[in-house]
């Protein structure tokens, strides 16, 4: 006979994975188990790492979303993240939401983790910030018209989440965030 404990475990199990199998079914999005990330970015191996913010850290790595393997980045909520689980869980909801060419998608999700991971696609070309810059530009194979696009780019991302009802008011413009 099991023991209670267990029983509830198991259940609490059953309801994560009908969870997961709901949330995929209803955005698409690539449900990974923590394992999974913890595995492709070298247990969040410091070389990994890509960048800090307010959240916590991000990772590149290298996870297979449906049947391919990917670059993805991987946010990683921390313990003593600034802006909290009710922020990162408001990113999530939405980037569900948001489909234009010049925002950023969200391609899936950790959900069984202490420390909730959102997973988007790696952007190999950087932050626009990185990509502007004059050593960088020439490197990229940048001309002055990329460089205006490339702004343009960011311009539009930016009226078509204040044009949206509600708006959507980013908050946190820096050229390194594009």
């Amino acid at each position: 006979m099991s023991n209670p404990a267990e029983v509830e475990i198991q259940r609490l199990h059953q309801i994560i994975r009908n969870l997961t199998g709901l949330i995929y079914n209803l955005t698409g999005l690539h449900v990974f188990s923590f394992q999974e990330v913890d595995k492709a970015t070298d247990s969040f191996h410091e070389q990994r790492r890509i960048g800090t913010g307010g959240f916590g850290s991000v990772y590149r790595c290298i996870l297979e979303v449906q049947d391919k393997l990917e670059t993805m980045a991987v946010k990683r909520l921390s313990l003593e993240s600034i802006q909290g689980k009710k922020e990162f869980a408001n990113e999530i909801k939405l980037l569900c939401q948001l489909k234009h060419r010049n925002i950023m998608t969200l391609s899936g999700l950790v959900s069984d983790a202490k420390q909730p991971c959102i997973i988007t696609p790696f952007y190999i070309r950087g932050s626009l910030q990185h990509a502007l810059r004059p050593d960088r530009t020439a490197q990229l194979g940048f001309t002055g018209m990329d460089r205006v696009g490339a702004c343009l780019d960011v311009a539009n991302g930016i009226v078509y989440l204040h044009s949206r009802n509600p708006p959507i008011w980013h908050l946190d413009l820096k050229r390194k965030s594009f």
